[in-house]
């Protein structure tokens, strides 16, 4: 998606969009989201990648969330995996076959359809994975002690898979000085948006 929104900026497809408001002029606050977003996603991407060398060096960025979505669901059809993922079918047994030689995952007989087969974890691919994903969560600790807990539900609302559905609220934004994420939030008058710009540092 962050790719998707640099090369449309590059072609003009949706320039105008960010490029003309509603009075003709720049839309300064449109580009501001456009770019926070594509650095959110980066981000995104370049997390999944440091946290899959943490579970195996030789894992894939994309199969860290692979192993989230086991982990939470359960056994799954290769089929759920692949259309979780949105990759096709021989992708998706190309990166199960990588799984299974690095004794994360394993196959198992559909109870349910025996023609079928179900991926699940192994031991091993859950133990790593529980240790990667509680050291991130240690982090958040860390970096969330000086928050106000009475912020912490309304967080959910302000994360960047509910950024184009709704704007944030202003409970929703902590002091500057504990964000997590380097940016200042100001208001514009004229469109209403919430435009996060990046604090450069000292």
């Amino acid at each position: 998606m962050g790719a998707d929104m640099r090369e449309g900026a590059g072609r003009g497809e949706g320039a105008g969009v960010g490029r003309a408001g509603s009075g003709g002029g720049v839309d300064h606050e449109f580009l501001a989201l456009e770019r926070e977003l594509t650095l959110l996603l980066r981000r995104a991407r370049a997390s999944s990648g440091e946290m899959a060398r943490q579970v195996h060096p030789d894992l894939e960025p994309a199969a860290y969330g692979l192993l989230a979505f086991l982990d939470e669901s359960g056994p799954r059809r290769a089929t759920d995996l692949a259309a979780f993922i949105g990759v096709g079918k021989a992708t998706m047994s190309r990166q199960l076959r990588g799984l299974e030689q690095l004794g994360l995952v394993a196959r198992e007989p559909d109870p349910a359809d025996g023609r079928a087969w179900l991926v699940r974890l192994t031991e091993e691919g859950r133990e790593r994975f529980w240790t990667v994903r509680g050291a991130r969560r240690e982090r958040y600790v860390r970096q969330l002690a000086g928050w106000d807990r009475g912020r912490w539900p309304s967080l959910p609302g302000c994360s960047g898979s509910s950024i184009l559905a709704r704007r944030p609220r202003v409970g929703c934004m902590p002091p500057a000085s504990r964000r997590i994420c380097p940016t200042r939030s100001t208001r514009s008058p004229r469109a209403g948006w919430w435009a996060l710009r990046p604090v450069r540092p000292h």
